[in-house]
């Protein structure tokens, strides 16, 4: 099943951190949000539709929205369905064309560095570049890099998005007035004729209708939706991989999967012996959250932000056996993986 989602409202997309008016005079909305946030909306609007469910929110044996599986989660503008941006992906600096093209593996020779890999990604000799964080690209654009292409356009966020400042103030919710000195600010999105797109399975939900979205309880609309989102992977025999993460995900040794050993950077995934080549990844993020059954904030994570990209050598398996493991899946340490995070794909390397 697929689903776009429109915000009519701007919207506030929360972090990690946690905000408390009492000691912060000012919050920030992230974008794209966190999976658990689409994740959260998506049972709310089920349990809108079915009212004498909720009782059952958060039993394991009962919960028929703990089904709920997200596999992919996309954007849409002008018709194009948009994916975040790889982060082995530059343009040249000071460079006004929306043009951005692939770092390539440079072996470590001759050097003293706390790098933990042998190769690190690098431009061409003699060109300068600089990152583009926070872009997109389209799904046509997307499986063209999966296919190796070294050079696509991409789109701003702020063709996506733009920031609004919003100014408000504590609430004595025994009194129901305003507390004194308690002004804060944060800063919402609001998406221009932007929608959210979400590939799930596993739970029944109505063809239409108003649903409540992030922070401040903002309102958007959804509605089905059709056509495939999942960006197709490459063939081919290939003996190395890179593994682009769409959304943010979670190891339990930081930046490096547990599968993979620290000293000699290979590991088993499923059938497949791997090696890391080498990484492009972006600043770590804190991935927590709020239980509501328990009333108490879920444990901090540091996790590893979208459009992070591990390059792998297979050292026994094949390509197509990777694909099959890896492609449209979410790879993650933890047991959060049914919410979207770590939705990877598999990109071909020459």
């Amino acid at each position: 099943m697929q689903i776009s989602i429109k915000p009519l409202d701007p919207v506030l997309f929360r972090g990690g951190r946690p905000f408390n008016i009492d000691l912060d005079m000012w919050a920030s909305s992230m974008f794209p949000p966190y999976p658990s946030v689409i994740y959260g909306a998506l049972r709310a609007i089920y349990f809108v539709k079915n009212p004498n469910e909720l009782r059952y929110a958060n039993d394991p044996d009962n919960d028929k929205t703990l089904l709920l599986k997200i596999q992919t989660i996309a954007y849409s503008k002008d018709g194009r369905v948009l994916f975040p941006m790889p982060n082995d992906y530059v343009k040249k600096k000071d460079s006004e064309e929306r043009i951005a093209f692939g770092l390539m593996p440079k072996e470590l020779k001759n050097v003293i560095s706390s790098c933990p890999t042998n190769y690190v990604l690098a431009p061409q000799k003699g060109t300068r570049v600089e990152g583009v964080s926070g872009a997109f690209i389209s799904k046509e654009n997307f499986e063209k890099i999966l296919q190796g292409n070294n050079q696509v356009e991409y789109i701003d966020r702020s063709d996506l998005i733009c920031e609004e400042p919003k100014i408000g103030i504590g609430i004595d919710h025994t009194t129901g007035t305003t507390k004194d000195k308690l002004i804060y600010q944060v800063i919402m999105h609001r998406f221009l004729d932007t929608s959210i797109l979400v590939q799930y399975e596993g739970l029944d939900l109505p063809e239409s209708g108003f649903m409540q979205l992030g922070g401040e309880r903002r309102v958007a609309i959804f509605e089905r939706s059709n056509g495939d989102i999942k960006p197709k992977a490459p063939a081919g025999d290939y003996k190395k991989f890179r593994l682009i993460f769409t959304t943010p995900t979670v190891f339990n040794n930081g930046w490096l999967p547990e599968w993979i050993d620290p000293k000699t950077l290979e590991g088993s995934y499923g059938d497949l012996k791997l090696r890391l080549i080498t990484t492009a990844l972006g600043k770590p993020i804190p991935i927590g959250g709020f239980d509501m059954k328990q009333r108490r904030s879920k444990p901090m994570y540091r996790g590893v932000p979208a459009g992070s990209v591990y390059y792998f050598e297979i050292v026994e398996g094949s390509f197509e056996r990777a694909v099959q493991l890896f492609h449209g899946k979410a790879i993650s340490d933890i047991a959060r993986a049914t919410e979207g995070f770590g939705l990877a794909f598999v990109g071909a390397v020459e």
